[in-house]
């Protein structure tokens, strides 16, 4: 409530019940996902008028990461909720994070006589355990030093060469050839 509230949307407190069965840890977005489906229903509870279109959807999605962010302390970038508000059915989600653009791929196997199988390996997951932290610093820190927005700006071309004088903390010195 606090994050649309800090997004200019007049809204009320509310008492909330959520009894769900998806094991802790399994890394299946349940926290996007739970919070997706909260900020959903309040946008229709208090006329917010986020759902109609993909744009406002895309809102949702940004307040719902501002959420995450602040509230639950998980570091996400918004892939999660995205998916959650933005996916239309019989489709994949193709999501460029520098702009929030999608684009909606044709995903449809049973006319290939495929299905999509989600098995519970019991490996457990976590985003405040500091590891996804820890990886999301190290790629923004890379990027720093290579002085672009993101590592994704490496042209292609360079892409092994420029990344193997990050890798092991080398950056700046010349790989060893020895």
């Amino acid at each position: 409530m606090g994050a649309l509230r800090d997004a200019g949307h007049q809204v009320q407190g509310l008492d909330l019940m959520v009894d769900g069965r998806v094991p802790q840890g399994a890394g299946l977005s349940s926290s996007a996902a739970l919070e997706c489906a909260v900020a959903a229903a309040v946008s229709d509870l208090f006329d917010l008028d986020l759902l109609h279109d993909d744009s406002a959807r895309a809102t949702l999605a940004r307040i719902c990461v501002l959420a995450e962010n602040a509230i639950a302390l998980a570091p996400t970038g918004g892939m999660d909720q995205s998916a959650s508000l933005r996916c239309q059915a019989g489709h994949a989600l193709l999501l460029d994070c520098r702009d929030g653009s999608i684009a909606q791929v044709p995903f449809d196997l049973s006319a290939h006589g495929l299905c999509l199988l989600v098995m519970d390996t019991r490996a457990t997951h976590t985003l405040v355990d500091g590891q996804y932290a820890k990886r999301r610093a190290s790629c923004e820190e890379a990027a720093r030093q290579l002085g672009i927005p993101s590592l994704r700006e490496v042209a292609f071309a360079n892409r092994h060469q420029t990344l193997d004088r990050l890798s092991d903390g080398g950056f700046g010195r010349e790989p060893d050839t020895s």
